[in-house]
């Protein structure tokens, strides 16, 4: 039997996560296990995903994002 890809993500139960521009799709498609999502970025996370079209808002975005990384997230 193959992983889910939140497996081969690395994501386990009860991680705390962040997923920034997440298209409903992509989610369902990557068979969650059970996760503490927050729709806010306050506080420090286990996993943070940001979803983008552009290197631009990559830019702009992900140095916001990384000081809420918890020390061993990803």
């Amino acid at each position: 039997m193959s992983k889910t890809v939140s497996r081969k993500m690395g994501l386990k139960e009860g991680m705390r996560a962040f997923f920034q521009n997440a298209p409903a799709s992509a989610l369902r498609a990557m068979k969650l296990p059970e996760l503490n999502t927050s729709q806010t970025l306050r506080g420090e996370f286990d996993y943070l995903h940001l979803f983008t079209t552009s290197q631009a808002e990559m830019d702009k975005v992900f140095p916001e994002l990384m000081r809420h990384l918890k020390q061993t997230g990803m």
